[in-house]
């Protein structure tokens, strides 16, 4: 099946409870929230929410892989790659912000679930559209 085959084939099913989004969709739902990718924009009941660029790149990991761990050691790699930083602080850092953003917690997760020593994981059903 070809890249173009799977693409249509996601967009051709709505709703996924956990499922993954692709930021080349172009907007994703969750809850009262919609990123659009291409504008690197998160939006809570149709209003801006400010979210800097590690924490953002941290939610479109999580959604590109909803319902999957996504190992701390990966999420280094992609936010500071051929960079040796103490990215575990960084990290924390940066979830805690998405979080607040989100008006989630680590504690009784609605979105993001921390899987201690291991990483985190999107737990929402998400929708994926096309932007117009």
């Amino acid at each position: 099946m070809s890249v173009l085959q799977r693409s249509i084939s996601f967009l051709q099913a709505p709703q996924y409870a956990a499922g993954k989004a692709t930021p080349a969709l172009g907007v994703v739902h969750f809850g009262v929230f919609e990123v659009n990718f291409s504008n690197r924009e998160l939006r809570k009941n149709n209003l801006t929410v400010k979210l800097q660029e590690k924490p953002f790149q941290i939610l479109e990991t999580l959604l590109e892989r909803a319902g999957e761990v996504v190992r701390r050691d990966e999420l280094r790699e992609k936010l500071w790659p051929h960079t040796f930083v103490v990215y575990d602080r960084c990290i924390n850092t940066a979830v805690s912000s998405l979080r607040r953003a989100l008006d989630d917690s680590a504690d009784n997760p609605r979105f993001i679930e921390t899987r201690y020593k291991l990483g985190y994981r999107f737990v929402a059903p998400v929708e994926a559209r096309r932007s117009l």
